[in-house]
């Protein structure tokens, strides 16, 4: 059974994307740092506690392994990591599914034209769903990297339901590359998605780029720079007698090194 419980901090409307932000995204080997859950946009948001009833994945992989993260209900910052070994390290989150209400049409046009699904509207209306408020369910499925030391590495899938992956290390791109990202949906590629970018630096211009039929786009980063993508997917769930559409949630949070 789809457990649906209403979290205020977690509602889609009032704030967007979902992202995991560190203290620092290239710390040193044996390091300790703070990894926060937020909520909110632009790259600015709430930071949400650890609640283990919130997730059913949050994991940290590296050289050693996938290990599950340890915190205690109420921590905030929700982790404390310690990066023991050189390398890449990819910390996931996938959130169990939460309930949004959209009272009016026009709230719920707003938010389809804001996160780049316009294209639910038609199928809105044609479904007969105008006329009253609309029910939605969505998950949220975060991932960041981070680099220790200088060890190398690279992303890779891990199962998440909505996953980006970078298919380069973004810690040792060469100046000028573009930084090549796949979207999977269910471990398939997702085609056809907007993949979203904010430049921490310059958080309200984002970029959208839009995947191929391999669920491929390039993003054009700059060194130095810290980044979260963001992507978003919505379906008509088989049940539509609970809620009128389902969303998933992608997003993958990163620096980019020197670029020497």
């Amino acid at each position: 059974m789809t457990l649906f419980t209403c979290i205020v901090v977690h509602h889609p409307v009032d704030a967007h994307e979902f992202w995991l932000e560190p203290t620092d995204y290239s710390p040193k080997t044996g390091a300790t740092i703070a990894v926060s859950i937020k909520n909110g946009q632009f790259f600015k948001g709430n930071s949400l506690p650890f609640i283990r009833a919130w997730f059913s994945r949050f994991v940290i992989e590296d050289s050693r392994g996938v290990r599950s993260v340890e915190s205690v209900d109420g921590n905030d910052p929700a982790a404390l990591l310690q990066l023991a070994v050189p390398g890449l390290a990819i910390i996931a989150y996938e959130s169990k599914d939460y309930q949004a209400t959209f009272a009016t049409l026009q709230e719920f046009t707003k938010y389809l034209k804001r996160e780049g699904l316009a294209h639910i509207l038609p199928r809105h209306l044609a479904r007969g769903l105008g006329k009253s408020a609309t029910r939605e369910t969505y998950l949220r499925c975060a991932k960041l990297l981070l680099s220790a030391g200088r060890g190398g590495g690279k992303d890779r899938a891990i199962g998440l339901t909505f996953e980006l992956i970078a298919e380069r290390n973004p810690y040792s791109l060469s100046a000028g590359t573009d930084l090549p990202v796949r979207l999977l949906l269910r471990g398939k590629p997702a085609t056809g998605i907007t993949v979203r970018l904010f430049d921490q630096e310059h958080p309200r211009e984002p970029r959208d780029y839009v995947t191929d039929r391999n669920g491929r786009v390039r993003i054009a980063v700059s060194a130095g720079r810290k980044y979260l993508l963001n992507a978003v997917y919505m379906y008509e769930p088989e049940n539509t007698g609970e809620v009128d559409w389902s969303s998933y949630w992608a997003s993958l949070t990163f620096a980019v090194g020197s670029g020497e």
